[in-house]
């Protein structure tokens, strides 16, 4: 395998070049997680072979089942560009890039994000379980009528903090927690009535 010119980090540790990957676009180092397709030898970062489920060269009988891309999956106007920003690290890669070759980001499309939206969606990715958990209890804690009271404005004050990221969640899990909300108020608002009435019987008497 053809050895290319060696890289320098900040520090003035000297790294080689070994391969360029054909998922990421990006080299591959001497010092990187590796992994080498079984059939065609060629190599990859551990990541990127990882995430592609096999090998990107084309006609090779180890390669990934073949995806069709959505049509709006990377924005037409982005077309015709040949790097765009890491969301990560901000700094210049190729526009096919699932991989930054300055601080090893793996991305989940080559769709171009910005900072703001892959921070969003990484926080979303560590939080959705305890998203899921929290969903479902701001649903119980209003359904139960003893409950509703303290639940409408936990869950409500939880909702409102947590909206974006709540919309990420799967339909079932945000039917839930929307729901548990209006199951909520709609308790308080019966309660109130029946107080009320139960007032004016009393006062008539």
């Amino acid at each position: 395998m053809e050895e290319t010119t060696p890289s320098t980090e900040p520090d003035g540790t000297e790294k080689r070049e070994v391969a360029t990957c054909p998922f990421c676009q990006t080299g591959v180092f001497e010092t990187d997680e590796s992994e080498s397709c079984g059939e065609c030898r060629t190599l990859y970062h551990a990541d990127c072979w990882k995430e592609n489920d096999g090998c990107a060269i084309y006609g090779c009988t180890n390669s990934a089942e073949t995806i069709k891309w959505s049509d709006n999956q990377i924005p037409v106007s982005y077309w015709g560009k040949e790097t765009k920003a890491c969301p990560s690290c901000s700094q210049e890669i190729v526009s096919s890039a699932l991989r930054c070759k300055h601080c090893g980001t793996v991305f989940k499309s080559a769709k171009p994000t910005d900072s703001d939206e892959f921070g969003s969606d990484r926080s979303y990715e560590k939080r959705k379980k305890e998203l899921k958990r929290k969903a479902t209890f701001v649903f119980v804690a209003n359904a139960i009528p003893i409950l509703s009271v303290l639940g409408l404005l936990v869950g409500g004050l939880w909702t409102l903090k947590n909206r974006a990221l709540i919309r990420k969640l799967p339909s079932i899990n945000r039917t839930l927690c929307y729901l548990g909300l209006t199951v909520g108020v709609a308790q308080i608002l019966l309660i109130a009535a029946l107080a009320f009435l139960y007032t004016l019987t009393n006062s008539g008497n």
